[in-house]
């Protein structure tokens, strides 16, 4: 499955992993939490503890939410399954992560 994995710190890349849960909390080192992005049917994949675990601040969502850890971005099939993000997503999956990337002086 395609997604967009931004790392804390490091610039946004698409990744090609198994579509499963597993494969998902090993990208956000533990238990994940989906939020929607506000796009489409994209989806944030984060580690629901992140902030509780003290994970660095990565982004701040378009609702001004601060999401800690590594950030996943995938794709829903407007059910309950994710599914690849098209190769148009990605680019904007990409593009998006790194506008919207936390700054020095911005914290939870």
């Amino acid at each position: 499955m395609k997604i967009c994995f931004k790392p804390v710190g490091g610039p946004p890349e698409e990744r090609d992993i198994p579509n499963t849960l597993e494969a998902l909390q090993e990208l956000v080192d533990g238990y994940i939490e989906v939020l929607p992005v506000g796009v489409g049917f994209l989806d944030f994949v984060v580690n629901e503890e992140g902030r509780l675990l003290g994970m660095e601040p990565n982004i701040v969502t378009p609702q001004g939410f601060t999401l800690g850890g590594p950030v996943i971005i995938t794709a829903d099939d407007g059910a309950e399954d994710f599914r690849a993000l098209t190769e148009e997503e990605s680019e904007f999956c990409k593009d998006f992560l790194s506008i919207m990337e936390v700054t020095k002086n911005e914290a939870y």
